[in-house]
C-alpha cells in the first residue's frame, strides 16, 4: 500500500510533518544503522594501523563516484514511481526498467572499478600504500555491483510509493549481516581464514547478496507493486531523462569530492585518518538531512503528479525547516563530543586532536547542510533534476577546488581544504534557497 503524502488545504505543519516523519524515521534510522555500519568496518580494520583506517575510509569515498551510475536508476525509479503513485497510475513497469538498466550500468563497474579507482586515487595525491588498500578492498564489493544496483531499484520503488518501513527491516538484517560477517572475516573467526582488510569487503558483499534475497522472495510471494507488465523503451528514455542530470551530477560532485580529499590526502596518513574518521562521525547527521531529502522528492513528486503544485512547494518548506532544526541540534552535539568520537577510533593524539578540529568546523555548517539537502531533493521530485546537478557542480568548483588550488600554493596548511569546504556549504544553501524561491514564486498556480 502506497503512503500518501498529498498536501491540502486543510493540513497543518503538523500533519504534515508526521505524514513525513512517518516515511522519513524507518530512513534515518536505517542510515544511521548504515554509518555505525560503517563506523564498525573503520573500527574493526583500525588495528591494521592508521594507513588501513585511511584506505578503507578512502575507498568508501571514491567507490561512490563510481556508484554515482546508481543515482541514474534509483533517482529514476523513485521520481516516476513517485508520479504514477500520485497520479493513481501503475507503476511495475518502472521497477522492471530499473532493474534493466541496473544489469546494464554494473557491468562496466564489475570489469573495470577495481583498477580505475585506486589509479585515480594515486592521481589525487594518495599515497602508494593507500591505493594498494584499495584494491584490495574494493575488488570482491565491485564484483558484486549488481546485486547492490538491484537492492537500490527495490529501495527506490518502495520510496517513491512512500513505503520506507519494509526497507529499513531488510536494512537492518543487512547491517547485522555485514558486521557479523566482516568481524569473523577480518579477524579469521569460527575457522575461517583472517582475510584482513579483504574480510571487510566480503562482509559488505554477503550483506548485499542477503538483502537481495529477501527482496526477492517478498516480490514473487507478495506482488507489492502490482501486476508484471513492461508497456514500452518509453519508460526507459524517461528514466534516463529523469537519471541522467543526477547521475552527472553525484559523478562530477563525487569526483571532485574526491579531488578534495586528494588535497587533505596530500598532508599525510595522519591528517587523512582523521579526516576520515571526522567525515564517518559527521555522517551521522548527512543521514538525517539524507533521510529527510528523500521524504521531500517523494512529497513534491506525489503532489506534482496529482497536480497539486502549491501543496509540493508547502509540504517541502515544511520539511526544510524542521530538517535545519534537527541537523543543527546534531551539529552541536557533534561539536561539544567532537574529541571524545575521535578518541573511539584511535589513541593517536595528532589524530585526534585535527579529528576534533574538523568535526567542530563542520558542526558550525550543519543548518545550511540541511537546507541544500531537502531543497535539492524537493525540487527533483518536482522532476526538474538538472537544476541539483547545475547548482552542485558549480558550487563545488567555485566556492571550494578552485580557491583551495590557488591558496594552497601560499599556505601549505590541512585547514585551508576544511575552511573552504565549510564556505562552500553555506554558499551552496544559499544558491537552493534562492532557486526554491524563484521556482515557487514562477511556478504557475
Amino acid at each position: 500500500m502506497e503512503a500518501n503524502l498529498i498536501v491540502d488545504e486543510s493540513k497543518t505543519k503538523k500533519d504534515i510533518l508526521k505524514a513525513v516523519l512517518n516515511v522519513a524515521t524507518p530512513v534515518i534510522i536505517s542510515n544511521l544503522l548504515y554509518t555505525v555500519e560503517t563506523l564498525v568496518s573503520l573500527l574493526l580494520v583500525s588495528h591494521l594501523g592508521k594507513s588501513a583506517i585511511a584506505g578503507v575510509g578512502y575507498s568508501i569515498s571514491m567507490m561512490w563516484f563510481v556508484y554515482s551510475l546508481m543515482a541514474l536508476t534509483y533517482n529514476g525509479t523513485s521520481i516516476m514511481v513517485s508520479h504514477r503513485v500520485g497520479a493513481g497510475k501503475p507503476f511495475f513497469d518502472v521497477f522492471l526498467s530499473g532493474m534493466v538498466l541496473s544489469l546494464l550500468l554494473s557491468i562496466p563497474i564489475a570489469m573495470f572499478g577495481t583498477k580505475l579507482i585506486p589509479e585515480l586515487m594515486l592521481l589525487f595525491g594518495a599515497k602508494k600504500d593507500i591505493a594498494n588498500i584499495a584494491k584490495i578492498y574494493l575488488k570482491p564489493i565491485f564484483l558484486a555491483a549488481f546485486i547492490q544496483f538491484a537492492t537500490e531499484v527495490f529501495y527506490a520503488t518502495y520510496s517513491g510509493m512512500g513505503q520506507t518501513k519494509f526497507p529499513f527491516k531488510v536494512s537492518v538484517v543487512m547491517n547485522i549481516t555485514n558486521i557479523v560477517s566482516s568481524y569473523v572475516l577480518i579477524n579469521g573467526k569460527l575457522g575461517f581464514k583472517a582475510f584482513g582488510i579483504e574480510g571487510a569487503a566480503f562482509g559488505i558483499v554477503i550483506s548485499e547478496v542477503v538483502g537481495f534475497l529477501i527482496y526477492a522472495y517478498v516480490l514473487f510471494a507478495k506482488k507489492p507493486f502490482g501486476k508484471l507488465s513492461f508497456k514500452s523503451l518509453k519508460t526507459i528514455l524517461e528514466m534516463l531523462k529523469l537519471g541522467i542530470p543526477v547521475t552527472i551530477d553525484r559523478g562530477l560532485t563525487s569526483l571532485s569530492f574526491n579531488l578534495f580529499v586528494g588535497f587533505v590526502a596530500r598532508f599525510g596518513n595522519t591528517i587523512l585518518a582523521a579526516y576520515q574518521i571526522g567525515l564517518r562521525l559527521e555522517s551521522i547527521s548527512f543521514m538525517i538531512g539524507y533521510a529527510l531529502s528523500i521524504s521531500a522528492s517523494v512529497l513534491t513528486g506525489q503532489n506534482f503528479g496529482a497536480g497539486n503544485i502549491k501543496g509540493a512547494f508547502r509540504g517541502a518548506k515544511v520539511i526544510a525547516n524542521f530538517s535545519a532544526l534537527a541537523m543543527g541540534i546534531v551539529g552541536l552535539i557533534v561539536i561539544a563530543l567532537s574529541k571524545y568520537m575521535a578518541m573511539i577510533f584511535t589513541s593517536d593524539k595528532n589524530i585526534i586532536h585535527y579529528a576534533e578540529i574538523y568535526l567542530i568546523m563542520v558542526g558550525l555548517t550543519q543548518v545550511f547542510l540541511s537546507y541544500s539537502f531537502v531543497l535539492s531533493g524537493a525540487i527533483k521530485g518536482l522532476g526538474k533534476t538538472y537544476i541539483p546537478m547545475i547548482i552542485n557542480i558549480v558550487s563545488f568548483w567555485i566556492f571550494r577546488i578552485m580557491p583551495i588550488v590557488v591558496m594552497l600554493k601560499y599556505i601549505f596548511n590541512p585547514f585551508v581544504p576544511w575552511v573552504f569546504m565549510s564556505v562552500e556549504t553555506v554558499a551552496r544553501a544559499i544558491c537552493f534557497l534562492v532557486v526554491f524561491k524563484y521556482l515557487e514564486k514562477n511556478y504557475g498556480y
